[in-house]
C-alpha cells in the first residue's frame, strides 16, 4: 500500500502533469491565434495590394500589415528607390504604436548598399537583426551622421529589432 508522503508526491505529481498539459495546450492555443493574425494580415495586405495605384498606397497596406501581424512593433517605414534622389528615401509615412500616420520631418535618402537597408536592396536579401547589440554591430561601419538618419526613419524612436526586407512592384503592364 501506499503511505501518505507516496500519495502526496503522487497528487502532486498529477498536479504538474496537468499544469503541463494546460500551459501546452495555451502556448499552443496563442501560437495558433498568433499565426491565424499572422495569415489574415498577409490576406489583407495582399488584397489592398490588388487594388494599389500608387507607391504610397502600397506602404500603408505593408505598413497596416505589419501592424495587425506585429502588433507590438515601435515603429516602421517604407523606402522607395528615386533615381531623382540618387538612393533609396523614405515615404511621407510612419508605423507607429497606434498604427500607420504621417512621417513628420524631412525626407530620409539612403545609398544603395549602405547600411542593413542598402544592402538588403542591393542583394535582396532579407535581413533579420534581433536584438539592439544586433543593430550596433551591423552599423558599426557607418559614419556618426547615418546613424542619426537611421534613427530619424523612426521619429527619433530607437529600434530593439530591425526586420529589413525588399519588395520588387512588378512592372506596369
Amino acid at each position: 500500500m501506499y503511505g501518505s508522503n507516496q500519495l502526496i508526491q503522487i497528487e502532486a505529481l498529477v498536479v504538474g502533469v496537468v499544469i503541463l498539459a494546460y500551459s501546452n495546450w495555451s502556448l499552443t492555443d496563442r501560437h495558433y491565434q498568433a499565426q491565424t493574425r499572422r495569415l489574415r494580415a498577409v490576406a489583407d495586405v495582399a488584397r489592398r495590394l490588388g487594388l494599389t495605384t500608387d507607391s504610397s498606397e502600397v506602404a500603408a497596406a505593408v505598413l497596416s500589415g505589419c501592424h495587425e501581424t506585429y502588433p507590438d512593433a515601435t515603429w516602421g517605414r517604407v523606402l522607395l528607390f528615386e533615381a531623382g534622389a540618387g538612393g533609396l528615401a523614405t515615404l511621407p509615412l510612419i508605423l507607429g504604436p497606434s498604427g500607420v500616420s504621417p512621417a513628420s520631418g524631412p525626407t530620409v535618402t539612403m545609398a544603395p548598399g549602405e547600411g542593413v537597408i542598402g544592402r538588403v536592396y542591393l542583394t535582396g536579401e532579407a535581413c533579420l537583426l534581433r536584438t539592439p547589440r544586433d543593430i550596433k554591430q551591423a552599423y558599426a561601419a557607418m559614419p556618426h551622421s547615418h546613424l542619426e538618419e537611421l534613427e530619424s526613419l523612426g521619429d527619433g524612436r530607437r529600434s530593439r529589432s530591425v526586420v529589413a526586407a525588399r519588395f520588387v512592384l512588378p512592372a506596369a503592364a
